[in-house]
């Protein structure tokens, strides 16, 4: 729409100018104004060939998309171990984890005792106090 009205408009605008400009100039303008035209058409075709193959596309793949067959009892039974291997490597690993922030607490008390004269059970009271106003601060989501 926006293009036909481009033309017309240049048309109009080159039909005036013939009175005023020699013959040449009169036909490179219809050039030129049959030229975006058709840029302007070859566009517009281009964009619903595209809708029209990403539709076809789309409604293809869902014709064409079946469920998965069923499963036998050894494919699930496999599955389900595959699972239970899976949970119980990460809680191996969180375990892991928990020994390890386990082991760093007790060498950062023994540096600590070792710094300052407090005694061992006074720096664990002194943490667990800690914790427990961290933890009564800390908002719960």
């Amino acid at each position: 729409m926006a293009c036909s009205a481009l033309t017309s408009l240049l048309m109009i605008i080159v039909f005036i100018n013939t009175y005023k400009t020699n013959k040449d100039t009169i036909t490179l303008s219809f050039l030129f104004i049959i030229i975006i035209s058709m840029v302007f058409l070859t566009y517009k075709i281009y964009r619903f060939y595209m809708n029209a193959v990403s539709s076809k596309d789309v409604t293809l793949f869902k014709k064409t998309q079946k469920s998965p067959p069923p499963l036998s009892d050894k494919e699930k039974e496999h599955l389900i171990q595959e699972k239970i291997r899976e949970q119980a490597l990460k809680a191996d690993q969180e375990n892991k984890k928990q020994h390890e922030i386990k082991q760093s607490a007790a060498a950062n008390l023994d540096a600590l005792e070792s710094v300052t004269d407090l005694s061992r059970e006074d720096l664990e009271k002194m943490e667990h106090n800690i914790r427990r106003t961290f933890n009564k601060n800390t908002p719960k989501p």
